[in-house]
């Protein structure tokens, strides 16, 4: 752990409590930060203070903060993803707003975003291939939404 880290002092519960209310509202600790007196790079310090503790199962005012502010961006989150679920007409900017809040999460770089565009391209595929197959292949396949049994 590195110096500036390991002598940083932990916020007090007033602030972890404040940031909590906040991330909810604002989900970016950075505009958090300017409705608050502390500095963004404080508060990024404390997020991976609180990261550092939590990995290591330390119970501490910097793994409170850590998962408070996480569990409010995750209420945000989960809560933005049921607004583009219900296709609003403004679903791409709901989706652009979380792409820019969570790139780790939502953007095109993101795992599981690549992980789904793996699995598209493959159903792609296999829907090609079987487009492809004679009539007497697709014995037992659903066509038209009917159980196709007769075709040989």
């Amino acid at each position: 752990m590195n110096n500036l880290i390991s002598d940083l002092q932990p916020p007090t519960k007033t602030q972890i409590n404040f940031f909590t209310d906040r991330a909810y509202e604002d989900l970016l600790l950075s505009n958090v930060c300017r409705r608050s007196s502390v500095h963004p790079e404080l508060a990024a310090k404390w997020m991976e203070r609180g990261s550092q503790d939590a990995s290591n199962g330390i119970d501490s005012n910097f793994s409170d903060f850590y998962y408070k502010v996480r569990e409010a961006q995750s209420k945000k989150i989960s809560e933005t993803l049921k607004k583009i679920s219900g296709c609003p007409r403004n679903w791409q900017s709901l989706a652009w707003y979380l792409e820019k809040c969570f790139r780790e999460d939502f953007s095109n770089e993101a795992e599981m975003y690549k992980k789904l565009l793996e699995d598209y391209q493959r159903i792609i595929q296999d829907i090609s291939r079987i487009k492809d197959m004679p009539k007497a292949n697709l014995k037992g396949v659903i066509i038209n939404g009917q159980l196709d049994t007769k075709s040989d």
